[in-house]
């Protein structure tokens, strides 16, 4: 064959496969290559020893650095981990005294009054032992028990009252102005809630959690909280019956337990003698006449929901900080449900009240519970963003809130903002994501460069961009930064995140956006076939083009190449053939 068909035909297939690999019908088509290879490979004996110089790390969640007003049965809760040989002992001594060795979560006595300072020790196999692990308590039985409730108006001030106060408090109130009121006829007792074994009090009285004051409606939950099953005086607000009736646990209320004061206003003043669940009613008018007949009923399923009231926790802590937060949780539907709260990943940075790290519950229809979230991050944790769900399920149901922790040293030098621009809340795969970021030096000691890093993340931690820089700064400097999502990245919640740091401190900021589908517009079957076949004919007319192309080429490469013939070239020809 010759070299130059070999190149035209060379042409012809460089042409058609760049036709098919641009070609959008066929751009979708996958395949797998499988490729399988063979080492050959001999057994070999070889010893190594390795000596690890990674100290285990120890993290104490419970207790905190507080205020407690109890000595007995405190709640140590830890965690102890080692990246290379594992964990061979663990143990703490307070103040500096005996050793005592930890095999898991336990409880501890002081004797004193003041402050205390725990220590927890682990060491691994090679006897390489962590860096001290510390916290200091305080302890102070004359302070009050640590209150939680959302209400307002009249409602006793619980933090004013110190251990003794709140063993006698007279008129106690508690007041939702929108809704109703419970006022207190005996002295009460806040601390004792009938939860006590032997000397293990309980720190955090929950009167959101197990009472409730809404709408038409009155609870406590005496079973929770026995010392406020007293006679009360009760006041439902913003009725509209005409000539209201009182209702227990959905009921009518017995004369002998409940005693109707006043109605005026829409205000319903009622006393009674203890607690369940009061409401309302409009006092049914007794029409004249005989009975009538009765008809089937259809029997209902009961519905089962529950609501939380938010879906979003992003909290923001230094490190060795402690804050807390708040879920309320609400049965909506009409069947009792057994919740149950699972922090998951989350395990290292929260707990519940009393050190534990799991919390179930039981809602009736209609009840709701405030849940009390501790944060607290180690002193050592790495200034980070961290990321995760707490999972919140009612018996078949579940429910998530996405929460995100933002870890910053304990004194930061620079601080850093975030805003994600309004028209970039949610934008799709292969886009521009454009984010103001503002740098502030409080202190303002000249010009300084300072290193920034950018992160998107998914809620599980994955990142899928980021970006390092380093910026000069004064006083205070704002940029906009602009970041292509990658087209591979599924859609839902990212995180985008960015760190200053200064001479090891880090400052940090963060916000939630949303990734969508991209648009997929399909093309029909039938045009699809009609695009292939028009592929092929330009490929066809392609072709002949560059053949006649090359044939016209050749023929323009002989002309050139041959000489015109006169007459007088002829008569020398023919003179040298005879021989002149």
């Amino acid at each position: 064959m010759k070299k130059e068909n070999k190149t035209l035909i060379i042409i012809f297939f460089i042409l058609v496969c760049l036709i098919l690999i641009f070609s959008p019908g066929l751009r979708n088509i996958t395949g797998k290559f499988l490729v399988s290879s063979k080492a050959v490979y001999e057994k070999a004996s070889v010893s190594i020893s390795v000596f690890d110089d990674i100290p285990p790390k120890v993290i104490i969640y419970y207790p905190l650095n507080n205020t407690y007003n109890y000595k007995n049965n405190i709640y140590l809760y830890y965690s102890a981990s080692d990246q290379g040989s594992g964990i061979d002992q663990i143990w703490y001594n307070l103040d500096n005294g005996i050793n005592i060795s930890l095999t898991g979560n336990t409880t501890f006595n002081v004797t004193d009054e003041g402050s205390h300072t725990l220590y927890i020790f682990a060491n691994d196999s090679f006897g390489v032992l962590n860096n001290t692990e510390s916290i200091t308590l305080f302890i102070n039985t004359s302070t009050g028990d640590e209150v939680v409730l959302d209400y307002g108006g009249t409602t006793t001030n619980f933090d004013s009252l110190n251990k003794t106060e709140q063993e006698t408090i007279s008129n106690m109130t508690l007041e939702y102005i929108n809704y109703g009121k419970i006022l207190f006829n005996e002295i009460i007792n806040i601390t004792d809630d009938g939860k006590d074994v032997g000397s293990n009090p309980r720190k955090v009285i929950n009167l959101s959690a197990y009472t409730d004051i809404s709408f038409n409606r009155i609870l406590i939950n005496t079973t929770e909280l026995p010392q406020l099953n007293k006679s009360a005086t009760l006041r439902l607000y913003n009725l509209s019956f005409t000539n209201p009736r009182i209702l227990r646990n959905g009921l009518l209320c017995p004369s002998a337990i409940c005693t109707k004061i006043s109605y005026a206003g829409g205000a319903l003043v009622f006393n009674a003698t203890s607690f369940s669940e009061y409401s309302a009613e409009e006092t049914p008018v007794v029409p004249g006449g005989g009975g009538g007949g009765g008809t089937g009923a259809v029997v209902k399923k009961k519905v089962s929901s529950f609501r939380v009231d938010k879906n979003l926790i992003k909290i923001m802590l230094k490190q060795g900080e402690t804050k807390k937060e708040f879920l309320e949780i609400e049965n909506t539907g009409e069947t009792e449900l057994d919740i149950s709260i699972n922090l998951k990943d989350l395990k290292e940075f929260i707990i519940f009240p009393g050190g534990v790290s799991e919390y179930s519950f039981k809602l009736k229809p209609g009840e709701k519970q405030t849940v009390q979230l501790i944060f607290n991050i180690d002193k050592d944790q790495e200034p980070d963003v961290y990321s995760g769900r707490i999972v919140i399920k009612g018996d078949d149901l579940q429910t998530f809130v996405t929460t995100i922790i933002e870890v910053e040293s304990e004194k930061p030098i620079f601080d850093i903002e975030v805003e994600l621009l309004k028209e970039f809340k949610e934008i799709a795969p292969g886009e521009e994501l454009f984010a103001e970021i503002m740098l502030y030096n409080p202190k303002g000691t000249g010009l300084i460069d300072v290193e920034v890093d950018y992160n998107i993340m998914d809620i599980g931690g994955k990142v899928i961009a980021k970006e390092h820089e380093t910026v000069a700064v004064e006083t205070k400097t704002s940029f906009v930064k602009d970041f292509t999502i990658p087209d591979s990245t599924k859609a839902g919640k990212y995180i985008f995140y960015a760190k200053v740091t200064y001479n090891g401190l880090v400052g940090s900021s963060s916000f939630l956006f949303d990734i969508v589908e991209k648009p997929h517009v399909e093309m029909p079957i039938q045009i699809e076939k009609y695009f292939y076949v028009l592929y092929i004919i330009a490929a066809i007319i392609a072709f002949f083009s560059i053949l006649m192309f090359y044939q016209y080429w050749q023929l323009r490469k002989l002309s050139r190449s041959v000489r015109k013939v006169t007459a007088e070239d002829i008569i020398k020809a023919k003179n040298k053939i005879q021989g002149r």
